[in-house]
């Protein structure tokens, strides 16, 4: 509960996701200015919407990736940069499994196609956001809306 969240686990969490986010985009993409071209793809979360429970740091660093994407998106792309976000849903992981199972199972009822989804498919748009097929796609945040989200019905 967020009134009883320790100051210090707040801003470890911003730190790690959204501080961490940050270092290495200006880190990565100053080469990229100079080359003129390259892609970025940020990692944040469909909690970034619905927020989560018990974690109000991590829905709020989630939230600020996708900001902070779009407008580095916004700067870099008459660089030839371009910059992606991706925010799945309940993934299969480690994290995910020590989730209490009733949240889980109620999470994936809400999903359209009735599993969690798997690390290798976050991979596979991740790196098709990189490849050169998607040499005209930046900024959108690329999530899986339909049905993950409990404040959306359709």
């Amino acid at each position: 509960m967020t009134v009883m969240l320790p100051g210090d686990d707040w801003q470890a969490v911003l730190r790690t996701n959204l501080d961490g986010t940050f270092h290495i985009c200006r880190s990565a993409v100053f080469g990229m200015i100079k080359r003129r071209r390259g892609a970025v793809v940020t990692l944040s979360s469909i909690s970034r919407i619905s927020g989560n429970p018990g974690q109000p740091n991590y829905s709020a660093a989630k939230a600020g990736i996708c900001g902070f994407t779009k407008a580095l998106a916004r700067e870099v792309g008459r660089y030839g940069v371009r910059a992606n976000t991706v925010a799945p849903g309940f993934i299969d992981t480690e994290m995910t499994r020590a989730v209490p199972d009733e949240v889980l199972l109620r999470a994936v009822e809400r999903t359209a196609l009735a599993r969690l989804g798997r690390a290798e498919e976050v991979a596979d748009l991740v790196g098709f956001l990189v490849s050169e097929r998607a040499s005209f796609i930046t900024r959108p945040d690329h999530w899986n809306r339909w049905r993950t989200d409990p404040l959306m019905t359709s």
